[in-house]
């Protein structure tokens, strides 16, 4: 519980620090500027998933000790693929390329730190990160906002962290041959076609309402993530922390009180800072409800979806990524036929479903586990 405490008490820190940043959007920058810079995001923060084979997440589940340094060899074609995708979607293949790599090399640096119990240095590392973040945005504020500027700030809040606080590198046991790779690649894979149901709506977006409203909603989405990195970030942190007998004891107990707080506290936030921007800007969408379900729905489930990997049901957990990821690419090409808002009350729809599906398959695990220790 004090490790709960500490790792709690830096993200209320981090979330209070990102409140600066979050009112230079909002009252400074251009909205459309804004807007398709999410959407540039929205494709590097998908490719990124995978720009490191999620080693951090083998590492855990094979219980390896292996560096994204030692497997360049496999990296170096991934990341010559990323390349082509960015040109593909017309975006900055150079700055595009250097946000994908920090996505993945941060997420590898902080989920080790926090594999080896360096609490301490994981939450300067978070901190480092948020100071980076307003201290480019005042540069930005100055100077004026571009679509560059703004993906500059994104690589520069990674790579100093990473920098300061990069993880050293140990003598595997063994050499990371093709099978690793293999399944590196499997589990790289899950987590992209996971994510990109949340990552990917900037840019789909983009596609079908103008860029100011894309850059409004992303600002409302931010707005309330905060809430939801609150809740859900500490969580995901404890439970790397943590074996699996501590996570499934009294799994359903922990997850309803957990639940309630973060409903109530959602449904807040998103009422407070809708009015707010109705009132001071005269701005409404019904993109904002859109945005307060997913992110709602989102933090029901996504930080309870490394549990899988832990105790062992990656099994599950990649049929569970394939068949969340057709029935969102089904989503798509009925909105795409007959109207956008099909894709605005059937995603939220969708993440409920199956992160329900999700649970029952962590609690049917929880019930027999214990018996047979």
């Amino acid at each position: 519980m004090s490790k709960l405490k500490q790792l709690g008490q830096i993200t209320v820190l981090a979330q209070v620090m990102n409140l600066v940043p979050f009112v230079i959007i909002t009252f400074i920058f251009d909205k459309a500027v804004y807007g398709e810079f999410a959407s540039t995001m929205s494709v590097a923060g998908v490719l990124g998933i995978s720009s490191a084979l999620k080693l951090d997440i083998y590492n855990l589940d094979k219980k390896q000790g292996f560096h994204y340094l030692d497997i360049l060899s496999y990296l170096f074609p991934l990341w010559l693929c990323y390349v082509l995708a960015l040109w593909f979607f017309k975006l900055d293949v150079v700055l595009g390329v250097l946000v994908v790599l920090s996505i993945g090399i941060y997420d590898f640096t902080s989920n080790s730190l926090l594999q080896t119990n360096q609490i301490t240095r994981f939450n300067r590392f978070r901190l480092l990160r948020v100071c980076t973040g307003i201290f480019g945005y005042l540069i930005l504020w100055l100077v004026g906002v571009t679509v560059n500027g703004l993906l500059i700030v994104e690589i520069l809040t990674r790579l100093i962290p990473i920098f300061f606080f990069r993880s050293a590198r140990s003598i595997s046991l063994k050499r990371f041959d093709f099978q690793d790779a293999k399944e590196c690649t499997i589990i790289s894979l899950g987590w992209t076609i996971n994510n990109s149901v949340i990552l990917l709506i900037p840019f789909i977006m983009g596609n079908s309402v103008d860029l100011l409203e894309v850059g409004w909603y992303f600002l409302f989405y931010k707005g309330i993530n905060q809430v939801e990195v609150l809740f859900a970030s500490t969580v995901n942190q404890y439970i790397v922390s943590l074996n699996e007998r501590e996570i499934l004891n009294g799994y359903l107990n922990k997850l309803g009180v957990y639940t309630f707080f973060y409903v109530l506290s959602i449904v807040i936030t998103s009422s407070i800072l809708a009015t707010f921007i109705a009132y001071v800007f005269g701005y409404k969408s019904d993109l904002f409800m859109f945005g307060a379900c997913v992110i709602l729905f989102s933090g029901l489930g996504s930080p309870f979806y490394i549990i899988l990997n832990m105790i062992g049901e990656s099994k599950f957990q990649f049929k569970w990524d394939v068949t969340r990821f057709v029935l969102f690419l089904i989503l798509l090409l009925v909105a795409r036929i007959f109207d956008f808002q099909y894709f605005l009350i059937g995603l939220p729809l969708l993440m409920i479903l199956t992160y329900m599906w999700m649970h029952i398959k962590i609690l049917a695990v929880a019930q027999i586990r214990p018996k047979s220790d």
